[in-house]
């Protein structure tokens, strides 16, 4: 027979074998195996390109329950059809798939991106297709009839299952929709106007495959690269509050959220999103849900919350806790990021803060003054009982003959102390600390010469080459009641040994701080008595790539100065002997 002649080649093989074939030639050829994740949302994606509004559900279910976990949970952005959270298939596919098949036909959509790992996969699309319906909340408005481009990012966590015939199963999925841009295509324009291009999107530059990247030519050590440049642009960008990370090479391309834009340089992006995202929030927090890397990419589904304290699209401060909910995606190459694909679920954020983008009329303002609500129990507060305090030197007619000195005084000790010999640290912390010495600072609190000498010690071993380049320095005070002192600065250095910040990175580093000093007479000889300083620790921690430290909780102390303050050694001496004691140099 005709079967009989046929060559063995031609001869049909069972999926099971032809999955161990591919696996031999991957490994053969030194390549990489899809991941498990990938290959499920793949097979998922693959079924519902057949989807549309005549697709009945016994049909959908027999197509993907065997893809899906028993009770999966899909997460939604605030606008689109249903609840804010599927909970099931049944309700994913009536809430959310068919009304999207309805709205949109004909449609096709095109996946830009697919990073994943064993567990965890993302994905950057868009479909392109005739808007014929209100999607959700969203109105075609002047787009009916014509066709529009919906910007999405998903999110998938899959787990191994031996029913399913892609080897893995979906617990849990996200789905970002740019509401925004959709909005802007009908004609509806809510937010302020930006001068940033609206609208754009397109798939990572290279030849990294189409969706981007290609897992069989992954290699495993760019993967490790990128998860750690990214970390580090998240912790600097987000949690520093830092501004853009030195990550970013000259010529970047960001292709932001609708409402905010494309930025194509690096003063674009921290002008129009960056400065204006950390002028809104204050104390802020961020929560990464998923990050998964592969090769020269990855992706991250979190939210960034925090205090509401400043203006932003158009809405004033509330004093509310809010949660901004944001995906994003990266292209790395060798430590540097190219491309950046970021969305945000603006409309859940705008109504956290009281308003209601798709019931609004005319655009938000920049220039709003509302707050759009009120802020939440809270009280006015000022300051004005501090002005009960001692704020200047107590002493009427104090000599101050040490205050021309006294700028010189403190460049010349702070050398002494960071910049001189090693074997001369010990001896400038007695030569110009006093011996109950105490410091606050964003690193904690410390106290007496011990202290002090452990910490210039651990630094300087971390970063030898450590310069504290003094800006500025200002004195007041008078000779009885001690000087305080102001010195704005900025740190550079090399992280080259070992010290405080663990195993070497080999980076360098240049941050800025202010330090407050007080300065009293201890046995005729000028000492620093207390000091309170803030350094930007988090874009030293972020420029070294390294987690920041436990954060330090500040507690504030109404209307008291900090302590020690004037006073603080002479007052042992009755008042009416200071001047006698001050020239005996009893004090």
């Amino acid at each position: 027979s005709d079967r009989s002649r046929a060559p063995p080649t031609a001869r049909r093989t069972s999926a099971p074998a032809m999955r161990t074939l591919h696996a031999a030639l991957i490994g053969a050829a030194g390549l990489s195996e899809v991941p498990l994740s990938k290959k499920v949302v793949k097979m998922i994606d693959s079924k519902l390109a057949h989807l549309d509004s005549t697709y009945d559900w016994p049909q959908f279910e027999q197509e993907m329950q065997d893809l899906w976990a028993p009770h999966p949970m899909m997460d939604n952005v605030e606008g689109m059809p249903g609840r804010a959270r599927y909970e099931g298939l049944r309700e994913w596919y009536t809430g959310r798939q068919l009304p999207l098949a309805q709205a949109f036909s004909p449609a096709e959509q095109t996946m830009l991106m697919m990073v994943g790992n064993e567990t965890q996969t993302s994905s950057v699309s868009y479909v392109k297709g005739v808007w014929n319906a209100a999607l959700g909340k969203v109105d075609p408005g002047t787009a009916r009839g014509r066709p529009v481009i919906m910007r999405m990012a998903n999110f998938y966590e899959v787990e191994p299952s031996n029913h399913s015939p892609a080897g893995g199963r979906v617990t849990h999925s996200t789905t970002l929709v740019d509401v925004i841009d959709l909005m802007r295509q009908a004609g509806h324009q809510v937010l302020p106007p930006s001068p940033l291009p609206q609208g754009y999107i397109l798939p990572p530059s290279g030849l990294q495959g189409l969706p981007a990247p290609s897992s069989i030519f992954v290699d495993p050590a760019d993967t490790l690269i990128s998860r750690q440049t990214v970390t580090a642009v998240l912790q600097h960008e987000f949690v520093a509050q830092a501004g853009v990370a030195n990550q970013w090479v000259a010529d970047m391309r960001w292709y932001g959220p609708g409402g905010i834009g494309m930025a194509t340089n690096s003063e674009d992006y921290q002008i129009q999103f960056l400065s204006k995202l950390y002028m809104a929030l204050s104390n802020v927090e961020l929560t990464v849900h998923s990050f998964p890397c592969e090769g020269r990419f990855c992706a991250a589904l979190g939210t960034l919350s925090g205090d509401h304290v400043g203006a932003w699209l158009g809405v004033g401060p509330t004093g509310r806790r809010v949660h901004l909910h944001f995906a994003s995606h990266w292209h790395v190459v060798q430590g540097s990021i190219l491309e950046g694909w970021t969305m945000l679920d603006l409309p859940d954020f705008l109504k956290q803060v009281g308003v209601d983008v798709f019931s609004l009329k005319q655009p938000l303002q920049e220039s709003a003054t509302i707050p759009a609500i009120a802020p939440v129990d809270a009280p006015q507060y000022n300051n004005t009982c501090l002005l009960k305090s001692q704020l200047n030197p107590p002493t009427m007619g104090a000599p101050a003959t040490f205050l021309r000195d006294c700028a010189a005084w403190v460049i010349n000790t702070t050398d002494a102390l960071w910049h001189g010999d090693l074997k001369d640290v010990e001896a400038a912390a007695e030569e110009y600390f006093y011996a109950n010495w105490s410091s606050s600072s964003n690193e904690g609190s410390k106290q007496g010469l011990s202290a002090l000498k452990s910490l210039v010690y651990a630094r300087r071993a971390a970063i030898p080459d450590l310069h504290i380049h003094i800006t500025d320095v200002a004195c007041q005070g008078n000779d009885i009641d001690g000087y305080k002192t102001m010195m704005p600065d900025v740190l550079t250095g090399t992280h080259t040994g070992w010290g405080d910040l663990g195993e070497p990175t080999n980076r360098s580093v240049a941050f800025q701080g202010m330090a407050l000093c007080y300065l009293q007479k201890v046995h005729g000889k000028w000492q620093y008595i207390a000091e309170w300083q803030v350094h930007d620790i988090g874009s030293m921690m972020a420029q070294l790539g390294l987690p920041l430290h436990t954060p330090t909780r500040a507690e504030p102390h109404d209307c008291k100065l900090n302590f020690p303050s004037w006073d603080y050694l002479a007052s042992l001496v009755p008042k009416e002997q200071r001047l006698d004691a001050l020239m005996l140099n009893l004090i």
